[in-house]
């Protein structure tokens, strides 16, 4: 009789003729689409991709907040759960790196003015600044690699099989636009400086990102760091170089990529409070699926 006492409860998804469930399924394919076209070697790209995320996420809440209960797959919740701690944890560490970068860069522009008044410590200022370069494109490496075994352990689990486990289909569907989203993002943080691509520390790196969307060809390059290292970095060294452009060219990418910093900081920023309120609404609804029946 005891184990009479409890419903097990769970969620649906509301038929696909719904319009929040059509918008989500539109967001995601969108995302696909200009995720596989995308080079997201540039700044601009990165927050655009990071926007049409944010979207997709709110579309996602929308659905939890409006599902009834029925039978749901437990196990496959959890695994989401587990996933997106990771994802969190990717987000968090990105925006850790937009601070730092923006710190190195303003102490540039900062040594850069000292130095037109006679100051001649922007050496050390500048070796910094590569010093912490080599450490980021080492950093989201790693996490490149992390995202890719999490779409791996997605491919591989059981395949769906009734109405009931389309809430899950869609989670699963946003982790991996998520994953895709952040690797552009990652790839456009590991972009190797000027300084590192002769290094042979740095051949892994190579492989994995000196690909068209991150080489600097020239001065018309978009990935804002790249732009950064092209003027202020002889090819293979910390030195910096007078020859390549002047002070004010120098100053006007620092301007650039502080800019663009600012901007991917902020989507991140939004990015994170997105995952963190689906995991809020996925717990509330779950805090339901198991519910006390009065005795008769």
């Amino acid at each position: 009789m005891a184990a009479g006492k409890y419903q097990v409860r769970s969620i649906s998804l509301p038929s696909r003729s719904h319009p929040t469930s059509v918008r989500t399924e539109q967001e995601l394919t969108s995302l696909k689409s200009w995720g596989s076209s995308s080079s997201g070697s540039s700044s601009n790209e990165v927050c655009s991709l990071l926007a049409g995320l944010e979207e997709a996420y709110k579309c996602a809440d929308e659905l939890v907040s409006m599902q009834s209960a029925c039978e749901i797959k437990r196990r496959a919740i959890d695994s989401w759960f587990d996933g997106s701690v990771k994802l969190l944890d990717v987000c968090s560490s990105s925006r850790e790196t937009m601070l730092m970068a923006k710190g190195h860069v303003q102490d540039i522009q900062s040594a850069m003015r000292r130095r037109s008044k006679g100051d001649s410590s922007i050496q050390k200022t500048i070796s910094g600044y590569l010093s912490f370069r080599k450490q980021m494109t080492k950093s989201a490496t790693k996490m490149i690699a992390l995202l890719k075994q999490m779409n791996h352990a997605s491919a591989t689990t059981s395949s769906l099989d009734d109405d009931s486990s389309r809430l899950i289909k869609v989670l699963r569907d946003v982790t991996e636009v998520t994953v895709s989203v952040f690797e552009s993002l990652l790839t456009f943080l590991a972009a190797p400086s000027c300084a590192a691509k002769t290094s042979n520390k740095w051949s892994m790196v190579s492989r994995l990102m000196m690909t068209k969307r991150a080489a600097v060809r020239d001065d018309k390059a978009v990935n804002e760091f790249a732009c950064v290292d092209a003027v202020m970095f002889k090819s293979g060294s910390s030195q910096v170089s007078p020859f390549l452009a002047s002070a004010q060219v120098v100053l006007e990418r620092l301007e650039a990529l502080e800019v663009a910093i600012r901007g991917i900081d902020d989507r991140l920023g939004s990015m994170f409070m997105c995952l963190v309120t689906l995991r809020v609404s996925l717990l509330n609804r779950m805090s339901t699926f198991q519910t006390q029946v009065p005795m008769h």
